[in-house]
């Protein structure tokens, strides 16, 4: 007995039986049908899914096509605003700083943009010891050269006692960058931040009381909509 597997009008595969002592009767063979038809919709149902799964990657993909220019246009200012700098300073004792912020925004560019061409494959972040404040200190760096005229006031209090941080340094980088940014935007008359760094515990599952490091960036900005805030 040979039964046929269909799927989109197409036969994609067959089950064979073989009976030796009697046959099969019409019950079973009616039965062995059902089975089959069981099958196909299993399958056809599995295609839907798969078929949704890359319509959400898509559309997906499209939302980051709108936020990719954003991406990229912090490490770019970054990189223009301290080679203008290099061309009109006259203090050679700052250029190492300046050159060494081009070569690190040139890299996170690069990743940004790799990032965004592998997105077909699940992100793997590139993990390694890093010390926050220094990085913390890299990304206001970073936001002052690319935005000289935002005339933003600082003010920090990182803790000295904070551990090594193992993370992907590029990818938390981009992070401190857009929470700089955001805070800029949300008063840009005068925008004023403070940052914090300092040893506390996570307070949501499933590691809830274990160590951690908090990072605090407040603006002087209007608070957030509530519409906003419930799709944080």
């Amino acid at each position: 007995l040979c039964i046929p597997i269909w799927t989109n009008n197409s036969i994609v595969g067959w089950v064979n039986l073989s009976s030796p002592d009697r046959g099969f009767s019409s019950e079973e063979i009616e039965l062995l049908m059902q089975l089959a038809d069981r099958i196909t919709v299993a399958s056809e149902t599995i295609q839907s899914v798969e078929q949704l799964k890359e319509q959400h990657r898509l559309a997906a993909l499209g939302t980051m096509s709108a936020g990719l220019a954003h991406e990229i246009r912090n490490p770019l200012a970054a990189i223009h605003g301290a080679a203008e700098y290099l061309q009109k300073t006259e203090t050679p004792d700052q250029q190492p700083m300046f050159l060494q912020l081009i070569l690190d925004e040139s890299m996170r560019l690069n990743s940004v943009v790799a990032q965004f061409l592998d997105y077909a494959r699940p992100l793997s972040p590139n993990e390694t010891p890093i010390d926050l404040n220094l990085l913390i200190s890299k990304a206001q760096t970073s936001i002052n050269v690319a935005q000289p005229s935002a005339a933003c006031r600082w003010s920090f209090e990182l803790s000295d006692n904070l551990p090594m941080l193992m993370c992907d340094p590029h990818l938390l980088h981009q992070v401190m960058i857009n929470l700089f940014q955001n805070a800029i935007e949300a008063n840009e008359d005068e925008p004023q931040i403070k940052v914090r760094t300092y040893l506390s515990r996570v307070l949501v599952p499933p590691h809830i009381g274990q160590p951690a490091i908090s990072i605090d960036v407040e603006d002087n900005g209007p608070p957030m909509d509530p519409e906003v805030r419930a799709q944080l």
